[in-house]
């Protein structure tokens, strides 16, 4: 089974939600016996639920989220993953620095899909802007399947 890891920074929005599309796309496609997520944040300093926006976008989605913990990055969890896809080219140049040994799986989204575009942290902004995050990590997750698919 492969494995990927979000990451983003508080891992209560972007990572959250990407994690659960990601694992409700491969579960409605029949592929969880292939491929699953998790996620976790550079700058948890504590465990919280996921933000109340993301909550909501998410059960527009038909997904619940309500369980979601966020979690710290650490070796461990960057060595357990096969993929590691950070949400901004920053977090993947962060990571990279940080644990240098497993530079070779680590990715921002951008750079893993050839797209230029950046996963904008929704934190702090209104609930239209997570809606918009939603479904831009909903055609990201399709489009990582397809790439994975492939290879």
């Amino acid at each position: 089974m492969k494995k990927i890891l979000f990451v983003c920074t508080g891992n209560t929005c972007r990572s959250a939600m990407a994690e659960y599309i990601f694992n409700n796309k491969v579960f409605l496609k029949r592929l969880d016996n292939k491929y699953s997520a998790n996620s976790a944040g550079v700058a948890v300093y504590a465990s919280t639920a996921a933000s109340d926006y993301s909550i909501l976008a998410m059960r527009n989605e038909g997904i619940d989220i309500n369980n979601h913990k966020s979690s710290q990055i650490n070796e461990k969890r960057i060595k357990e993953a096969d993929l590691v896809l950070c949400m901004t080219e920053r977090h993947a140049e962060y990571l990279k620095k940080s644990f240098s040994d497993y530079k070779d799986k680590i990715y921002s989204i951008s750079g893993y899909l050839h797209n230029n575009q950046d996963v904008i942290d929704p934190y702090g902004l209104g609930y239209e802007e997570y809606k918009k995050t939603a479904k831009q990590l909903d055609v990201i997750c399709e489009d990582i399947i397809k790439k994975m698919e492939t290879e």
